[in-house]
């Protein structure tokens, strides 16, 4: 059989199973299993074994039962980059870029090339935020922590990956206990994409974000709590006119909250549906 055959086979059933991008991830799904991610299966189609199409349909099975696609083949792309990710690791969006340009545009501001920052993420994740940070600006010195060993062990897969090996020190603690062994004005950067849903939202999340760690998903009754405690937690931390990075979906409220918590709101950032997905926060001297 000709793998142009068994792409379009995948793409029939889970069309008919209600996935939303069929083609797209029959593609992902039949290029992993060809272990030819490179290659365009339109243009070439590749022979077919029978062992490699039994595999094809056993995945196309399980992303049928809403196991998400990016357990199943083991990876995700963010910011144009391969990120490996696995159960019990919280999967990198793609709103979550607009929190790298975010950053982005904040240090190109400074002129000054040779300006190295100290920032931290709070709750790395795969660590494909602040990997992708590194690599698109160099003069940026990296802390990553996470709860979850599970995390932390493939950020240190992904950074290996990406040659940043022993460049980013990485911590499995509880974020709000490592704020207790920070130097008090040592961040000059501090991002993060805590959770956010809020918690009565659960039961209406699709069956494969549940099947995500619940820690990294909810944000309190309000979807803000976490996000609120990170900025009490490290207020003395960040360093005089330093920012801190935080996506959300309610920026609204987290602005209104955050001003009582002494920090000035400089900038939100949309995702492609215009909501406010980044928010902005500047120390500033005299607080």
């Amino acid at each position: 059989m000709k793998s142009i055959e068994l792409l379009y086979r995948g793409v029939e059933k889970l069309k008919n199973g209600g996935i939303t991008s069929p083609l797209c991830e029959s593609e992902l799904i039949l290029s992993h299993i060809l272990e030819k991610q490179d290659e365009n299966l339109f243009i070439k189609p590749l022979e077919v074994n029978s062992a490699m199409e039994n595999a094809f349909n056993n995945l196309i099975n399980l992303r049928l039962n809403k196991q998400p696609l990016a357990y199943l083949i083991g990876y995700q792309y963010f910011y144009g980059r391969k990120f490996f990710v696995y159960p019990g690791v919280f999967i990198p969006r793609y709103d979550s870029e607009i929190l790298v340009l975010a950053v982005l545009n904040y240090l190109k501001r400074d002129q000054d090339i040779n300006t190295r920052y100290n920032a931290l993420e709070w709750g790395i994740g795969t660590g494909a935020l602040m990997i992708t940070l590194i690599l698109e600006y160099p003069q940026i010195n990296f802390v990553g922590v996470d709860i979850n060993p599970q995390a932390c062990q493939v950020a240190e897969k992904n950074a290996k990956y990406h040659g940043l090996v022993n460049t980013i020190p990485i911590f499995q603690v509880d974020g709000f206990k490592y704020c207790e062994l920070v130097k008090p004005g040592s961040i000059d950067i501090l991002v993060s994409n805590p959770p956010y849903i809020k918690n009565s939202l659960w039961g209406g999340l699709p069956p494969e974000v549940q099947k995500e760690p619940i820690v990294a998903l909810l944000g309190g009754e309000q979807g803000i709590e976490v996000s609120l405690k990170i900025l009490e937690s490290y207020y003395d931390k960040i360093s005089i006119n330093g920012r801190v990075f935080l996506e959300t979906d309610n920026a609204g409220l987290l602005i209104e909250k955050a001003i009582r918590l002494n920090y000035q709101p400089e900038n939100t950032y949309t995702d492609l549906s215009g909501q406010e997905r980044v928010v902005v926060f500047k120390k500033e001297e005299g607080y």
